[in-house]
């Protein structure tokens, strides 16, 4: 019978075996093992010497028995990852508590993957497209883990985001890593964009009232001037943003 073996070392201490697949007859022996889910070498795979026949037999035209001792190829560059992406951190805004301006979110991922064309997206809480809006996927550092997502189109107003309740989303088939394994999972956040919201607590009160108070009148620059008080981004906080805070004072966000 023809299961002679070949000893694999994928993933210690567990060993596995590729099983005699072709070339009787010739000069040359094909084994072949096939990766299971759970299999991983992050090392580079092993041969061992000798051959197992355990029950076949290797032997010339003339009845003679193979050597069955070898040396191992090299193969530390070939590597098993059946092991699926981890879902991403998302971080707003770098991480701020504001949500008075959302020009950024950063996705990021504990190894190398690939996105797809429409793998992530930022809609509205109701599901529906963000009006004038475009989300720009790119991942500045070159590193295929931190992605960077901003927004370009006519929706957009001082490069953030309209005001309004968002879901960030991933979607599992569409996220890789180089062995090809899809994101654990899909991941969806919820967020929130109000102009005027310096604390991030989801309403424009009194409190965001002092720190507007605070830089207004201020240009970039100057000690105490707050960007995320500058609704259009012109460089500095005066009446036009006035106008824009005092449209939102008090709106409440509830999600």
């Amino acid at each position: 019978g023809r299961s002679i073996h070949v000893y694999r070392n994928y993933f210690l201490p567990v060993q596995q075996w590729s099983s005699y697949l072709s070339g009787s007859g010739g000069s040359s022996l094909v084994f072949r093992y096939t990766v299971q889910g759970g299999d991983n070498d992050a090392d580079g795979i092993e041969s061992a010497s000798p051959v197992v026949l355990n029950g076949g037999t290797i032997q010339d035209a003339a009845g003679n028995g193979a050597t069955l001792t070898f040396a191992a190829p090299i193969t530390t560059g070939v590597l098993v990852d059946t092991t699926a992406p981890a879902l991403p951190a998302a971080s707003i805004s770098d991480g701020a508590a504001q949500r008075s301006m959302v020009k950024k979110l950063t996705l990021s991922f504990g190894e190398k993957v690939v996105l797809g064309t429409g793998a992530v997206t930022v809609k509205k809480s109701d599901g529906s497209d963000v009006p004038d809006t475009m989300l720009l996927v790119t991942n500045p550092s070159g590193d295929q883990k931190n992605y960077v997502l901003s927004f370009s189109g006519i929706g957009v107003v001082g490069g953030s985001l309209a005001d309004g309740i968002y879901d960030l989303s991933v979607a599992a088939a569409g996220v890789h890593d180089l062995a090809g394994n899809a994101l654990g999972g899909s991941f969806s956040q919820r967020f929130h964009r109000l102009y005027g919201d310096y604390d991030g607590n989801k309403t424009v009160n009194n409190g965001d009232y002092f720190w507007f108070k605070q830089t207004f009148g201020k240009n970039t620059g100057d000690t105490g001037f707050l960007a995320l008080c500058d609704y259009d981004a012109n460089g500095t906080v005066n009446n036009g943003d006035y106008f824009q805070f005092k449209k939102r004072f008090g709106v409440i966000y509830t999600y």
